[in-house]
């Protein structure tokens, strides 16, 4: 855990400052180029921590901004840097006192920004630490991860079983009529995440490999001579 993030950002930003000079302005702050090269650096610690199968958690101070009469609260970083770094984060979540219960709240709204990639519940209570320990992080952020990471292996076995299944059947078409069967399984296979457009994309290569082109008027494949006459 590092608490704040902020902290942590500032002592990047001297690291990389001793590191090589040109990445300050002279002032003590981090230059243009010193801030893409935080980004690098925060980006490679989150590399090293998935590298090494741990959770880092990132606790932040809030700092207002005001749209107007809209109190806006965005964690407290230093720079414009913490727009993207949060990017990198598989979640966001914004702890206040809603009556006499402390909560985190992942869904974005005009008062805070919020990041709910894993699918968490939009606001959760956080219970009394004192009563049932501090267990909270891992009972609750940790094990949604760790299911979200199985939830995604598994549909990636699936994705690539349907295209390999899709690919051996365009590969094996030889014919105006194969094709066509083999664009009926593409068109009624399951959606997985771009799984259509790379199959038609094969079958479409199949095609010209063949020199067989599709008769969009007819809604078939035809062979070159045929859609020249």
């Amino acid at each position: 855990m590092f608490d704040t993030l902020g902290k942590l950002v500032d002592r990047i930003g001297d690291y990389l400052i001793v590191e090589n000079p040109k990445n300050g302005n002279g002032k003590g702050s981090l230059s243009m180029p010193g801030w893409g090269a935080l980004k690098v650096e925060f980006h490679k610690l989150l590399k090293l921590a998935q590298s090494k199968n741990k959770h880092l958690i990132f606790v932040a101070h809030e700092r207002e901004e005001r749209d107007g009469e809209i109190r806006i609260v965005r964690p407290d970083v230093s720079g414009s840097s913490g727009k993207d770094l949060v990017k990198d984060l598989d979640f966001l979540g914004y702890m206040e006192m809603r009556g006499n219960k402390r909560t985190i709240s992942f869904s974005p709204c005009e008062k805070y920004y919020a990041k709910n990639s894993l699918r968490l519940p939009p606001v959760i209570d956080v219970p009394d630490t004192a009563e049932k320990g501090n267990t909270f992080i891992r009972d609750v952020i940790i094990r949604a991860t760790l299911e979200r990471l199985n939830q995604d292996a598994a549909e990636a076995r699936r994705y690539e079983e349907l295209l390999a299944e899709l690919a051996a059947q365009i590969d094996a078409a030889a014919s105006p009529v194969e094709l066509d069967e083999a664009l009926r399984s593409v068109q009624g296979a399951e959606a997985i995440w771009d799984s259509q457009r790379v199959a038609k994309h094969r079958l479409q290569d199949r095609a010209r490999a063949l020199n067989i082109s599709y008769d969009r008027a007819a809604g078939r494949f035809v062979a070159a001579a045929a859609a020249a006459e």
